[in-house]
């Protein structure tokens, strides 16, 4: 039994340590956050609000990268603009090419 308990502790314990981690990320990006939304245009914030719901991990590549040009005082107030540029440079449109192979649908009499 004691090495049934003994498993059963340490278990808890990484859990715990697992959480505690993870909430000390979340911490931190909603730091990071706070920063870039205090540098945002109201149109650049509503974009960045819209990507967080359509695309949270493009979000979060956001967050970071503007974050971190803020900190460091490469960046002042960011605008919609200057946003969308990020974003191109970050995720570049695929271009798709696609091909008609259709039939004919004209009716032949």
């Amino acid at each position: 039994m004691d090495e049934l308990e003994e498993l059963r502790r340490k278990k808890l314990e990484e859990l715990s340590a697992t959480e505690s981690h993870e909430e000390t990320i979340a911490e931190q990006i909603e730091a990071a956050a706070g920063i870039v939304k205090s540098k945002l245009t109201k149109k650049a914030l509503e974009r960045l609000g819209n990507i967080k719901v359509a695309h949270p991990e493009l979000y979060f590549q956001v967050i970071a990268m503007l974050s971190h040009l803020i900190q460091s005082g490469k960046a002042g107030e960011i605008n919609d603009e200057q946003l969308k540029g990020l974003l191109k440079t970050i995720s570049p449109k695929k271009e798709i090419k696609l091909k008609w192979q259709g039939t004919s649908t004209s009716a032949e009499s």
